[in-house]
């Protein structure tokens, strides 16, 4: 068997073999793709529950701003009807 023989005959193992490898190599990325993609519905899921709790704290804050707007207009009208000295 000549060297180029040889040669060829290397590729065709290498090409009819080429498949199998290709699918051996790439068996892992699957299982971690598929764990980046739990990861990810995860992540989106607790983000969306902390964006929840983010907006009913600013509706507390502000509820909260209009009690302190009303106490302080309270107090205005009360030093107001104070005897001044």
């Amino acid at each position: 068997m000549t060297t180029l023989e040889k040669r060829v005959q290397d590729l065709e193992y290498i090409i009819a073999h080429l498949p199998e490898d290709l699918d051996a190599r790439f068996a892992g990325v699957d299982v971690k793709l598929a764990t980046i993609r739990e990861t990810l519905a995860l992540h989106s899921t607790r983000f969306t529950l902390i964006d929840h709790k983010i907006d009913a704290i600013d509706r507390k804050v502000e509820g909260l701003d209009r009690k302190v707007d009303q106490l302080v207009s309270m107090m205005k009208d009360l030093a107001d009807r104070l005897p001044r000295t």
